[in-house]
């Protein structure tokens, strides 16, 4: 193989791994990947609160107050769960530029935020 065919070959290897990185991040920014990952730690949330319920580490009150953010994430995430699995998600360029993601984003911050608190809270 001379060096010009092995150039090309490193090349066009180096743009598919380009593309397929590119497409990569992209496809996990997307707002229907997000709000799984929101999901999945909401979910891991409520397991680790039912969990200290259970075992009488968080009291009255305390419990309360979590159920409540709990479900005021579930509600909150009504609107950005329709947008990010509606017909309006094969656009997504244009729930990126309303926002999609950055309120996605919100929530799973405030997710993880709850989700600390209850660690901290059943210790």
């Amino acid at each position: 193989m001379d060096d010009n065919t092995f150039n090309l070959v490193i090349g066009v290897l180096a743009l598919i791994s380009a593309a397929a990185s590119t497409f990569g991040y992209y496809h996990s920014r997307l707002p229907s990947q997000r709000m799984d990952t929101f999901d999945e730690i909401l979910g891991r949330t409520k397991t680790l609160f039912v969990t200290a319920k259970e075992d009488g580490l968080i009291a009255g009150p305390l419990q309360r107050t979590i159920n409540a953010r709990i479900k005021t994430l579930e509600s909150s995430s009504l609107e950005a769960r329709a947008l990010a699995y509606g017909p309006a998600q094969s656009l997504g360029v244009g729930l990126i530029r309303r926002g999609l993601p950055q309120k996605i984003e919100a929530l799973i911050v405030e997710a993880r935020a709850l989700r600390l608190f209850v660690a901290v809270s059943d210790m």
